[in-house]
């Protein structure tokens, strides 16, 4: 797809990166608990969503 211009490199690279880091979290479940822990969120599932958020808005941020 990016050969044919259908996707641009930076979106490919995004998922590139995002990939690798859903994979660590899967491989290491309780990575992400410390995670919430060290932010001082009691939920990790909380923590994901923030962490989601912002990533959104920091994507959003840098492509318009």
């Amino acid at each position: 797809m990016i050969r044919r211009y259908k996707l641009e490199l930076r979106y490919s690279m995004l998922w590139l990166i995002l990939g690798i880091i859903f994979l660590i979290l899967a491989l290491i479940p309780s990575s992400f608990s410390t995670i919430s822990k060290v932010m001082g969120i009691e939920l990790p599932v909380n923590a994901l969503f923030l962490i989601t958020i912002f990533g959104n808005m920091i994507i959003n941020s840098c492509y318009f």
